[in-house]
């Protein structure tokens, strides 16, 4: 009896082939020309097909436009993918509506990226990415970009205190 239970494990896992995509990825990628950049963290492309898409970068969260380093952000964004086609490895889709995956242009991760150059906070709520996670701390701690500044508040924190603000 329990060599036809191995059996049949055995026969499960043999039909069942271990996916290569990474565990996140939920879609089928999507092959986007970039149209626009709102900000640090969100594109605009096209499909071949003409539609538009906006994408949230996945597991990083860039400062506002209206907070320091906001508009610095969006600019290194912009510089790396305007006009070009990328690849987004799909997550999910956000409460706006927004397709929420990682950009590649080419081999390049560029949502890494981002952190390795200090424009943008490892959004931990949402991922536990020891990479990520330790592009920010390297970031941090070679005080790149956003991390010049000792006071450097986070976009969601940012986004509270401009609600109580108002």
């Amino acid at each position: 009896m329990k060599s036809c239970v191995r059996a049949a494990w055995l026969v499960l896992f043999l039909c069942h082939p271990v996916s290569a995509a990474p565990p996140a990825a939920t879609e089928k990628p999507l092959t986007l020309k970039v149209v626009g950049v709102h900000d640090g963290d969100t594109i605009t492309g096209i499909t071949q097909a003409n539609e538009q898409v906006k994408v949230r970068l996945d597991a990083i969260d860039a400062p506002e436009l209206k907070q320091p380093f906001g508009q610095v952000a969006r600019k290194a964004l912009g510089d790396k993918v305007s006009g070009k086609t990328v690849t987004i490895t799909t997550k999910k889709k956000d409460r706006y509506g927004r397709t929420v995956g990682h950009i590649l242009l080419g081999k390049r991760d560029i949502n890494l990226e981002m952190l390795e150059e200090g424009m943008a906070w490892h959004y931990r709520e949402y991922s536990k990415n020891k990479r990520l996670q330790q592009a920010e701390d390297d970031a941090r701690a070679g005080k790149k970009g956003l991390w010049t500044d000792p006071n450097a508040v986070a976009p969601w924190e940012w986004r509270k205190s401009e609600k109580i603000r108002k």
